[in-house]
């Protein structure tokens, strides 16, 4: 038997750093964030003895799983098997539409999709089928606790939460540590018109978001930027307000007014190279709003724009882009535009 499963990657909106303890777990946090379809993907061919291995291209894996001891190779892969006492072998094949370092939440969704994977290979979808509610919920739990509490991987909890749900949602965690999905049901108008508007730009930089968590939490501990915390989490509300009015202009403007600020959450969320772009793509006058996903430096820039203007964007970029090269470097190197729709479906599990 063949179980496959996917897992949608996420643009995260407005709140991102609020989910981060310890400020979420002494001030609550809160994000609005969407499911996009770029997904990844889970093959598990489930054999009749208990050898294991994994193939993932991305990651440059293919190996027998001789033990689940944790020695920094494919780590989140081996919590899995071992924090779901996976007792059936097989051969797993995991692959993405975006690397890791993405900023679209890629390590989180090859974890649910994993997990979704084994839930259903393990017979608990028997049980506990996947169109519950609380199913979603609680293979979203096993993610986060796997990545955040038996490796200890820093970050936040958007993710895993995003990946397993699907579609746009207001995520929230409070003081003792809940976290509660709260679907926001945004008319198809507004989401054909919102997706039409985006420009989903890879920079071609991968980053490495522990390391600019682990500065943005030092930062915080020392007193530097709790306001900012607070100012990030007051733009979800009016963020979700022009979101379900369909005022994407307005939208797109709130946008640019949380990047400026969560530019000033830790050095290194944006950088010389990242500026550049943004304020190349500003200059044009079609573009409303954006900001670079996930932690920052690097990865995928989210740019909200006039629609009809995509083009003339695009090549002020690829221009900005080419001079930081001094024109040396083939212009597919530097950057890569990439249309995007939402995906309400989240976790989804097929058997072949």
């Amino acid at each position: 038997m063949i179980i496959r499963s996917r897992a949608p990657l996420r643009i995260g909106f407005f709140g991102g750093g609020t989910d981060i303890p310890p400020y979420s777990y002494e001030h609550g946090g809160k994000v609005l964030t969407a499911a996009i379809n770029k997904y990844a993907y889970t093959t598990w061919q489930i054999s009749d003895n208990k050898d294991l291995t994994v193939h993932s291209h991305d990651l440059n894996i293919n190996t027998k799983v001789e033990d689940l001891v944790y020695d920094g190779k494919y780590d989140l892969i081996k919590a899995t098997f071992k924090y779901l006492n996976l007792n059936k072998g097989g051969h797993f094949v995991l692959h993405s539409d975006a690397p890791v370092g993405s900023g679209l939440g890629t390590s989180s969704a090859v974890n649910v999709s994993l997990v979704g994977a084994i839930w259903d290979g393990s017979g608990k979808a028997a049980e506990k089928p996947f169109g519950m509610v609380k199913t979603r919920k609680e293979i979203a739990d096993t993610a986060f606790k796997i990545e955040r509490e038996e490796l200890g991987i820093a970050g936040g909890y958007q993710d895993q939460y995003v990946a397993a749900f699907g579609g746009f949602n207001i995520i929230e965690m409070d003081k003792n540590k809940n976290v509660y999905v709260i679907p926001l049901k945004v008319p198809r108008d507004i989401q054909s018109e919102l997706q039409y508007s985006i420009l989903l730009c890879d920079i071609k930089m991968p980053r490495m978001s522990g390391n600019l968590i682990a500065g943005q939490k030092k930062e915080y501990s020392e007193g530097k930027n709790l306001e900012i915390h607070h100012k990030l989490k007051e733009l979800v509300k009016p963020g979700m307000n022009a979101l379900l009015n369909g005022d994407v202009k307005y939208f797109g403007e709130l946008l640019h007014e949380s990047w400026l600020v969560k530019k000033e959450i830790a050095k290194g969320t944006s950088n010389d190279y990242i500026d550049a772009i943004y304020n190349a793509a500003r200059e044009t006058g079609a573009v409303y709003g954006g900001k670079i996903s996930g932690a920052g430096g690097g990865g995928h820039m989210t740019l909200i724009c006039d629609p009809t203007r995509k083009v003339e964007v695009q090549k002020a970029i690829i221009k900005k882009a080419l001079e930081f090269s001094a024109g040396t470097e083939n212009v597919n190197n530097l950057v890569d535009f990439k249309t995007v729709s939402f995906d309400d479906k989240g976790l989804y599990v097929w058997r072949v």
